[in-house]
């Protein structure tokens, strides 16, 4: 006779066995899941406002799932968001982008406990979270007339959901001259990337190829968030360079030095572009320098923020960014602006 372990065992592998046949049950039965606890202690869960304890938390999640091989178990991860005050919709996205792939391997499931603060909830409903994932404790209801762009995917460049999001920027601006339709500019850009570099080495194989964008307008401004949870730029330059993993520029030399400050890779990328010497003109008024050029020629682009691998840019100063060398890895890439209505 079988122990309950063996027949746990034998009941998953049939499971797994027929999804890679594409069947996929309705439920899997509550017992054949093993529940991982993460409890978030902080009230402010932001990459963008507090990136060194919001990037280790994902960087801790992103590499028990990395670690545990698949033929292991099936886990529920409790996300208990008990005492969040403040969430930022990175987060959100971040979530929704690891569930998106694990319901495809169905090796993990996410299970969300909102905030006890009532705005906060609201906020977190309002973008679209539960469309994904299980919510608990949701008996507080939402409007649904709410001031944002609610979370978009794709995986190819999308021009139809750029153009509505500048549709949605002219409305909040309340101008149809389309003083902000540089911005489809750049989001045409940051999906081009995400397709071509983001996911470059395939045999990483953890996450879908895929990108998410958020707006929501504010009383001041629009804020617009863009993420993909691919390899990450740093990571990236390392399969172009094959040696370290960032790089800076040798003014003197005209040459591409590499270094290992992952803040100071990220400030030479939205320069100068890709691993190349800059006699290379293919590269200007493209890529991520495109982006910076279109931040220094706009006055209403702003607070203009990158997050990858242990790199953080802040570019409240057209020209000279804050930079924080983060203690753990992001896995992906996050670009957050805000447009000012005011200058729009």
């Amino acid at each position: 006779m079988k122990s309950t372990r063996e027949t746990k065992a034998l009941l998953r592998k049939n499971i797994r066995y027929k999804m890679k046949q594409n069947i996929f049950p309705q439920s899997i039965p509550k017992y054949l899941w093993d529940t991982i606890d993460t409890q978030l202690d902080i009230q402010d869960f932001s990459i963008v406002r507090n990136p060194h304890i919001s990037v280790g938390y994902f960087s801790d999640v992103v590499s028990f799932m990395q670690n545990t091989r698949k033929e292991d178990a099936f886990f529920a991860l409790q996300i208990n968001l008990d005492n969040i005050q403040n969430i930022g919709i990175e987060c959100i996205m971040y979530f929704i982008a690891l569930v998106r792939y694990k319901i495809h391997t169905a090796i993990y499931r996410f299970d969300y406990f909102l905030p006890k603060s009532k705005e906060c909830r609201n906020y977190i409903l309002s973008t679209g979270l539960s469309d994904y994932s299980r919510c608990y404790d949701i008996p507080i209801k939402t409007s649904q007339e709410t001031d944002c762009f609610k979370i978009v995917s794709g995986d190819t460049v999308d021009a139809t959901t750029a153009g509505q999001i500048i549709d949605f920027l002219n409305a909040c601006i309340g101008r149809e001259d389309h003083s902000a339709s540089f911005v489809y500019a750049v989001l045409i850009e940051l999906m081009g990337n995400t397709k071509e570099h983001a996911y470059y080495n395939k045999h990483m194989g953890f996450y879908l190829p895929q990108w998410y964008i958020f707006a929501e307008n504010t009383k001041e401004t629009i804020n617009i968030t863009f993420l993909d949870i691919g390899e990450g730029i740093p990571s990236t330059m390392r399969s172009y360079c094959a040696e370290v993993s960032s790089i800076m520029s040798n003014e003197k030399e005209d040459v591409v030095v590499l270094s290992n400050d992952h803040s100071t890779l990220l400030t030479y990328v939205m320069k100068y572009g890709n691993l190349v010497s800059r006699k290379d003109v293919t590269h200007r008024g493209h890529g991520l320098p495109q982006i910076y050029e279109l931040f220094v020629e706009h006055a209403c682009f702003q607070n203009l923020t990158i997050v990858s691998g242990k790199g953080y840019l802040r570019y409240e100063d057209k020209m000279n960014p804050k930079k924080i060398e983060l203690k753990k890895h992001l896995h992906g890439t996050l670009f957050y602006w805000e447009i000012k209505k005011s200058l729009a």
